[in-house]
């Protein structure tokens, strides 16, 4: 199998997908909603089996594979960081006492 520019891109956004899928799915199992977990779950197995597919026919898809693996990690951890931040934020804007004037 010849490496196609395309299919590097596809391998790439989908371990970037599979990465960034996997903040929701621990969101989800952490919550207890089950039908949620198993969709993420799913979607987390398809997106991991397009890589897997293309790089098993040719190891050279090996590199976009760990390059979509590395950016989505790093993006989902970030997003996941901000969240947080945001919603001690607004808990915190709760917790203010109200000043009587």
């Amino acid at each position: 199998m010849e490496f196609s520019i395309a299919t590097a891109v596809i391998i790439f956004f989908a371990d970037f997908f599979y990465w960034f899928l996997t903040v929701f799915l621990i969101d989800k199992v952490v919550e207890n909603k089950p039908l949620k977990s198993g969709f993420f779950a799913a979607a987390l197995n398809f997106s991991s089996s397009v890589a897997v597919f293309y790089f098993v026919k040719n190891l050279e898809y090996l590199t976009p594979a760990c390059l979509g693996s590395f950016v989505g990690a790093a993006l989902a951890v970030e997003y996941d960081r901000r969240r947080q931040k945001a919603a001690e934020v607004e808990l915190q804007k709760k917790k203010k006492p109200v000043k009587k004037g």
